[in-house]
């Protein structure tokens, strides 16, 4: 069984300003071999939905009527959101490879096990892809890079990591798949293509990727205001034992430790798991922004999530408390100052 998930990725979809939800049980779902082997690639697709399709029927198909479900790790819908629903290694890459990468080869049809899996809602017939999913496609791509590459083992991955699904079938099942595919401005030349017009340029939407590239910050002058600098790690999951940290109760609190020595602020993501009811976590600190609320609703999966600034004690913790409804809470640390 593979080991590897995708848990840690929602503090880089914000990072990168990707707009995202988080689709109950997406934590745990995975094709039947669990986790990835490794992450060695990024397979992007289109769909094949009708115009129009909703999110929600995505989500439906994907994980739940599909035999061969789920069908990648998450959709990018027509409103340019997308939506995360596997943390596991997933089918949809199929019959293909191998392909050459960073991390070394992705062999023979083991594109499942090995590649992050974005789907996309698009016709694949002639339909223009929305402004939305231009926008956001590309730094899709880069979040899952940069998770990639702080959060699983080996060799840094580059944009050369991702292919299309056309691609990852040219080496040994040539045609089987034309996407991603349509009106976008990653459409190739005439001349590079003349018999496949819609069917994406992949060197042009890895150009768009690559300019995303972040450079290093300049230096800034020392002033009054704290310089966060990001740190992007997962500092709690009260439902994993080794952070030494139970479920929150009804109005209870708990102390968590920054693990930067010297920090006085802290910016945070926070996701609530598994409810017993209707909620609110405050987060609260020793200098203004001191308080901050994650409200969820009762019922099962991840049902609240919020950004929170929070001043940090002397002795490198900060308080979180619980009102009356108890819940399992997940932190990742987004930056200190």
């Amino acid at each position: 069984m593979g080991s590897i998930w995708a848990r840690a990725l929602p503090g880089y979809l914000y990072k990168w300003a990707v707009p995202y939800v988080l689709r109950p049980g997406w934590e745990t779902r995975s094709r039947n071999s669990g986790g990835f082997n490794t992450v060695k690639g990024i397979g992007i697709h289109h769909d094949a939905s009708s115009k129009g399709g909703s999110a929600d029927a995505a989500f439906q198909w994907s994980c739940f009527n599909c035999p061969s479900k789920p069908v990648g790790n998450g959709s990018l819908g027509r409103d340019g959101v997308f939506q995360l629903w596997a943390a596991g290694a997933s089918n949809t890459m199929g019959q293909g490879g191998p392909l050459w990468t960073q991390r070394g080869v992705i062999a023979q049809n083991d594109g499942n096990a090995t590649m992050f899996a974005i789907e996309a809602g698009n016709s694949g017939t002639g339909e223009p892809w929305t402004s939305g999913q231009i926008s956001t496609y590309p730094r899709l791509c880069m979040a899952v890079i940069d998770w990639a590459n702080h959060e699983t083992p080996g060799p840094p991955m580059a944009v050369g990591d991702i292919f299309s699904h056309w691609e990852y079938c040219m080496p040994s099942t040539p045609g089987r798949k034309i996407d991603p595919a349509g009106p976008s401005p990653w459409l190739p030349s005439p001349s590079k293509a003349p018999h496949y017009p819609d069917i994406w340029d992949m060197d042009k939407f890895r150009a768009s990727v690559f300019a995303l590239t972040p450079t290093p910050p300049q230096p800034q002058p020392p002033s009054g205001d704290w310089i966060m600098v990001p740190r992007n790690e997962r500092i709690l999951d009260t439902r994993d034992p080794k952070w030494g940290v139970p479920r929150f109760g009804g109005n209870t609190a708990h102390r968590i430790k920054v693990p930067y020595p010297g920090s006085t602020q802290a910016m945070v993501h926070l996701q609530a798991v598994n409810p017993a009811g209707d909620g609110f976590f405050v987060v609260g600190g020793v200098q203004k922004p001191n308080t901050a609320m994650c409200g969820f609703k009762g019922g099962a999966g991840v049902m609240g999530q919020s950004l929170c600034f929070t001043g940090v004690d002397p002795d490198g913790t900060f308080q979180v408390w619980c009102d009356v409804s108890g819940a399992d809470l997940i932190i990742d640390l987004q930056g200190t100052g």
